[in-house]
């Protein structure tokens, strides 16, 4: 049986697709100015700055994601920890 794809699955999909495309394209447009733009070899300042910046977005789309679940992650474990910690048919106190 398959689960309902929920909206936090979807935006992780969607941060995935563009981290990989935009490092994909950053590769094709460094590879194209490398070896197709004359002088062959070199690559233009500008054409550097928009692959370092489209490398930079797909870092940081990771890197958005995996903070997140270790925080989350963290959370959960010490909301875990304090459960454990306090009995369940302990009463609480008259107010």
């Amino acid at each position: 049986m398959t689960k309902p794809v929920t909206d936090k699955d979807r935006r992780l999909m969607i941060q995935n697709v563009m981290a990989i495309a935009s490092f994909t394209i950053g590769v094709i447009l460094a590879s194209i100015c490398l070896f197709l733009i004359e002088p062959y070899g070199e690559i233009h300042t500008s054409a550097i700055s928009i692959v370092s910046e489209l490398f930079i977005l797909a870092g940081s789309l990771l890197g958005i994601s995996a903070s997140f679940d270790a925080k989350m992650q963290r959370f959960r474990a010490e909301v875990e920890k304090e459960i454990i910690k306090t009995p369940l048919n302990e009463e609480l106190p008259d107010e």
